[in-house]
C-alpha cells in the first residue's frame, strides 16, 4: 500500500471520535508523539462483552494496548469501568489498559486537570507503548502495519464482524456485496430480504444528543451497541423496516471533509413506536435491536 493510502487511513481514524473534544486531543497527541507509522491505531475499537459491546477509545492491535480517556462522566462510574475493563481483559488475552484522567474531584466538585498534568499522563502512556513495541521487536514478534485497505481484508475473509472495526467509503460498502458505484440513498435493498442503512449517529454532548447533521433524524446507539433509537415524526412510513437491516454507521472525516462508514451489526425493528426520554424530554422512537454481529458477502 502507498504512503498516501496509509495517510488517508490515519486521517480517518484519528478524526473519528463522535463525542468528546478531550478524547480527540488525547488520541491525536499520543499518536503524534509516537511518530511511528509501523504502529496501527484503531479508534473506537469494538470488543464483545457478555452483554453487547465495549468500545476502546484508542487501541493498538499489534501491541494489544488500549487507551481510555477518562472524561467527567467517568468520575461516577468507577465500578462500571472496573467491570468493563475486566470483561475486555477476558476477551483480549494479555491486554494492557492505560487510563488518561482528564478530570478529578476536589472538595466534591469536578475539576479539569491542567494541560501540564494531562500531557504528563500522555507522555507516560507513550513511554509504555514504546516499551511494549521495543520488547516485541527484540523478540522478533513485532509485525509492522501493512496498511492494506479494509475492503480487501473483508473481501478475502468473506464477512465483516463488528469487532473488525473496518472503515469503508460508500462505494466500498456496495462493492463488498457485489454492487457497483455509489448510491445517494441512506436506506436501500441490498439483498432479497435485507436492506442497507447508513445512519448518521447522534453526537453525545454533555447529558443530551444532537443530530449528526442539522435537520437529520436523531439516531442514538446504546452504549453496549445493541440498540438503535431513531427519533421520528408521526408521518414516518416504516413498511421497509420489517426486514433485517444491515447497518453501517456514518462518521464524518473532519479533515478530508467526507463520510466514512463502519459496520455495527444487523438489526431488526420492534413492532411499535416507543416513547423514550433520551434527551431530557419524552419523544417517539423507532427502536432496532441487534440480531447479528457479522454479515456475509
Amino acid at each position: 500500500m502507498s504512503a498516501n493510502e496509509k495517510m488517508n487511513y490515519l486521517v480517518k481514524t484519528l478524526s473519528r471520535t463522535t463525542r468528546k473534544d478531550y478524547e480527540n486531543f488525547v488520541i491525536n497527541r499520543i499518536y503524534n508523539l509516537l511518530n511511528d507509522f509501523e504502529i496501527k491505531p484503531v479508534s473506537q475499537q469494538y470488543v464483545k462483552r457478555d452483554k453487547g459491546y465495549a468500545r476502546i477509545d484508542l487501541y493498538f492491535p499489534q501491541l494489544n494496548i488500549g487507551i481510555e480517556v477518562d472524561e467527567a462522566h467517568h468520575l461516577n462510574k468507577s465500578e462500571e469501568d472496573k467491570l468493563r475493563s475486566y470483561e475486555i481483559a477476558n476477551v483480549l488475552s494479555d491486554y494492557i489498559q492505560i487510563r488518561i484522567p482528564i478530570f478529578t474531584l476536589k472538595d466534591g466538585e469536578q475539576k479539569c486537570l491542567s494541560f501540564e498534568e494531562i500531557d504528563r499522563e500522555i507522555r507516560e502512556a507513550v513511554k509504555k507503548i514504546e516499551e511494549k513495541r521495543d520488547k516485541l521487536k527484540d523478540e522478533n514478534n513485532f509485525k509492522p502495519w501493512d496498511g492494506r485497505r479494509d475492503i480487501f481484508k473483508a473481501q478475502k475473509e468473506g464477512c465483516i464482524k463488528i469487532e473488525d472495526n473496518y472503515i469503508f467509503n460508500q462505494r466500498e460498502v456496495r462493492e463488498f456485496f457485489g454492487k457497483k458505484g455509489n448510491c445517494r440513498k441512506s436506506w436501500y435493498r441490498i439483498k432479497k430480504d435485507k436492506y442497507i442503512w447508513l445512519p448518521g449517529l447522534a453526537l453525545k454532548y454533555e447529558n443530551t444528543f444532537i443530530p449528526y447533521k442539522k435537520n437529520e433524524y436523531l439516531n442514538i446507539l446504546s452504549d453496549d451497541g445493541r440498540v438503535i433509537y431513531e427519533h421520528c415524526s408521526k408521518e414516518k412510513i416504516f413498511n421497509y423496516t420489517r426486514n433485517d437491516i444491515i447497518v453501517f454507521m456514518k462518521m464524518k472525516d473532519k479533515i478530508l471533509n467526507h463520510q466514512v462508514y463502519k459496520f455495527i451489526g444487523i438489526f431488526r425493528c420492534r413492532e411499535n413506536i416507543e416513547m423514550k426520554n433520551l434527551t431530557g424530554k419524552n419523544e417517539d422512537y423507532i427502536v432496532y435491536d441487534l440480531i447479528e454481529d457479522k454479515v456475509d458477502k
